[in-house]
């Protein structure tokens, strides 16, 4: 998981989400709304909360970890100014330190672009909580987008009708951390996406013809072998892609895959290299694929606009395979 900014004795975490600003204050101080987000399968989940969100007010949440062992954290609201301030102070139960937690909301065209700073904080805090609230504004986000997803019925070209929450593409960025990660789940197995990401498959599914299309792909499979491609705009302009396979765990049964990235010219990025790392863990319907994304620090603004870019091109990945898997399928039993 990324790291916030520390500046000082605070923590500072941004992310930029697809929804109202109102929707997130609603999701940050509605008791309700807080014990479903507030967790993580498999590290921590909310059990108990309270909150009377006015200033003055209280709020108090336990929360159980991996181990078994439960923490409560509570403090009072400070002020409240939906939706664009949230402040409260912070006391963890077990050492009674007073900290500070202030939400920034500022919405502009449909985004809302999150600020949470922990101040406060002594130096043992930064440390173990300069991890933390990258998951949380992650946590946050998903859930609100889903709940949005939910309450209009929008589904995306690639989302079926009894998608988990890890069917639909996602991408979180960490602007200040420079990283972003984004996931999806695909009715293929490892391999078969493997060969879909370092094949010239690459130019058949990465792009469409409102955006650009990749051409004249080459790939030296192997650590420190080179990669290149061309990519054509619908404009008709070009930009020159190109890079290094950094790490290949198997080819045959490959569960990870690095290699760097950098464009010929890139408005936001210029020809800054970026490394990015594929995971493919193997679930029941296919394969989980999982993107690092890193190399954006000094530059937000690009992580968050290739954060839902990369939703997209996930997007595209995962129509294609659906697509040629069910084919591929229907070749093998004999189905013309």
């Amino acid at each position: 998981m990324n790291t916030a900014n520390v500046a000082g004795d605070a923590i500072i975490q941004r992310i930029a989400i697809k929804a109202p600003a109102g929707r997130i204050f609603k999701a940050l101080t509605d008791p309700r709304e807080l014990l479903k987000w507030w967790t993580a399968e498999g590290k921590f989940h909310a059990t108990h909360v309270e909150s009377d969100p006015r200033r003055g007010g209280k709020w108090m949440m336990r929360v159980k970890g991996s181990g078994g062992t439960e923490i409560t954290v509570a403090g009072e609201y400070r002020t409240i100014e939906p939706p664009r301030l949230l402040i409260y102070t912070w006391i963890r139960e077990e050492d009674s330190v007073e900290t500070h937690v202030r939400w920034d909301l500022e919405e502009r065209e449909g985004v809302t672009h999150v600020c949470v700073t922990h101040s406060g904080l002594t130096s043992q805090s930064l440390r173990v909580r300069n991890s933390g609230w990258p998951l949380i504004v992650c946590l946050l986000q998903i859930y609100v987008q889903d709940q949005i997803a939910s309450e209009s019925k929008a589904r995306p070209d690639f989302r079926l009708p009894t998608a988990s929450r890890w069917d639909v593409p996602r991408a979180v960025a960490d602007g200040g951390g420079g990283t972003i990660i984004a996931t999806v789940e695909v009715a293929a197995p490892p391999a078969r996406v493997f060969h879909a990401l370092t094949s010239n498959e690459v130019e058949r599914w990465w792009g469409h013809p409102d955006f650009y299309r990749m051409t004249d792909w080459s790939a030296d499979l192997r650590v420190t072998g080179q990669w290149s491609v061309v990519v054509r705009f619908a404009d008709g302009n070009t930009n020159s892609g190109s890079g290094e396979f950094a790490e290949i765990d198997d080819i045959d049964e490959p569960r990870k895959l690095v290699m760097t990235r950098r464009f010929e010219k890139h408005p936001l990025l210029g020809s800054r290299e970026t490394t990015i790392t594929y995971r493919l863990d193997p679930v029941a319907t296919g394969t989980r694929l999982t993107v690092r994304d890193e190399g954006f620090i000094g530059r937000s603004e690009a992580a968050y606009g290739n954060a839902e870019h990369w939703e997209r091109v996930l997007g595209w990945l995962k129509a294609y395979l659906s697509s040629t898997t069910a084919t591929e399928e229907d070749s093998a039993n004999g189905h013309s």
